[in-house]
């Protein structure tokens, strides 16, 4: 069970919901984070890792209407860190999932991919 944690934001006073989590093996691989509307509309997206590094190839956000935003990331997210804060395109948006291209980076152990939405 997923306990739905809230971050705030300190400078604009809004909070970070929990989107979705999944844990990621030391292969290269390929998930679906399955978010939904009954999560809400999102302006913003980020991504943190625990438990270990992750290697980020791409992350493909799916709107409820089916529409697709690709970012390329390619970049490395050590044990604690987060990506850069992603601003999703037009309004407010319900995200129907998010696929994320990636791998654990050496030493064998799987890591824990948070997503992380902000309302507009």
């Amino acid at each position: 069970m997923v306990t739905m944690l809230m971050i705030p934001v300190v400078s604009s006073g809004a909070e970070w919901k929990l989107l979705g989590v999944k844990k990621v093996q030391f292969i290269g691989d390929r998930d679906e984070i399955q978010v939904g509307a009954g999560k809400g509309t999102y302006k913003r997206i980020k991504l943190t890792v625990k438990d270990g590094d992750v290697e980020f190839g791409d992350v493909t956000v799916v709107f409820g209407n089916g529409e697709r935003f690709d970012v390329p990331m390619r970049s490395s997210i050590k044990d604690g860190g987060e990506t850069r804060v992603i601003d999703l395109p037009g309004k407010a948006r319900v995200i129907n999932k998010i696929v994320l291209v990636y791998k654990s980076k050496a030493g064998g152990k799987s890591a824990t991919v948070s997503v992380w939405g902000l309302k507009d």
